[in-house]
């Protein structure tokens, strides 16, 4: 609840809870409990806004000089590294701009590959101002691209878990799980959200059609997780999933 409410405001911690209920009615603690921790970071996810609040916190300045020994009185100067890409920059635009933006990304070829790199001192006052400014975004949060997107994607988690739930508490904690794969900022989270994506549509969905067997399923969703959190760039992800194709339980529970 602090968290959230510190990340956009009281309502959207309240949501938090809402959202909780769902899954309380499932009637296991273990996975309420994994699912309210997971979920406390899906829905404070990292943006250009959030990243602009921590590099401004009291707390972070004092981080840096207890970690750089700095005297009481000596000054410290801090040199903040933006690169932001076209995927960033939409990121807080309105759902209808940003799709456009990425529409014309895609068309010339420059998602993922374009990208303004910045140098801030965030020690200076307008360094520290324009840094605030991005900061005070947070009430637009809402109306942003991103926003609406991370908040679509939370609910079909949700709904997987719950869904999972209702047969098998394993299975659902496995799925509730996976969230560990969205997380950072930019490269990192795109990849880990590729990752999680493949996850789902290979072993998540048809475990919840009934193509694969629910124990098998939980095993399998527990090893690809461990393989992509190993290797984000995907190459372990693949051959773990190849491999998870291959066991004939699988296949029996397809067939």
């Amino acid at each position: 609840m602090r968290r959230l409410t510190a990340y956009q405001h009281r309502w959207y911690a309240e949501w938090y809870l809402n959202r909780l209920d769902k899954v309380y009615a499932l009637g296991s603690t273990e996975l309420l409990r994994e699912t309210a921790r997971h979920l406390a970071v899906r829905m404070s996810f990292e943006d250009v806004i959030r990243v602009a609040q921590a590099k401004t916190s009291p707390e972070r300045m004092a981080r840096v000089r207890a970690e750089v020994r700095a005297k009481d009185g000596e000054p410290v100067e801090i040199t903040e590294h933006f690169k932001p890409g076209i995927e960033e920059i939409a990121a807080i635009l309105p759902p209808a701009w940003a799709r456009r933006l990425l529409a014309w990304g895609e068309r010339t070829g420059r998602l993922g590959k374009t990208y303004f790199s910045m140098h801030l001192r965030s020690t200076t006052v307008l360094g520290f101002l324009r840094l605030r400014l991005m900061a005070g975004l947070q009430s637009w949060r809402p109306n942003t691209h991103r926003f609406a997107e991370e908040q679509a994607e939370i609910d079909r988690w949700l709904e997987q878990i719950r869904s999972a739930g209702r047969t098998n508490v394993d299975l659902a904690r496995e799925i509730a799980e996976c969230a560990r794969l969205i997380k950072g900022y930019g490269d990192t989270w795109q990849r880990g959200s590729a990752n999680y994506q493949t996850i789902v549509a290979q072993v998540i969905r048809p475990a919840l059609a009934g193509q694969i067997a629910l124990k098998a399923a939980a095993d399998a969703i527990a090893s690809a997780r461990t393989a992509a959190l190993v290797d984000p760039e995907g190459e372990s992800l693949a051959k773990c999933l190849a491999d998870i194709e291959g066991q004939p339980a699988l296949r029996m529970a397809a067939e």
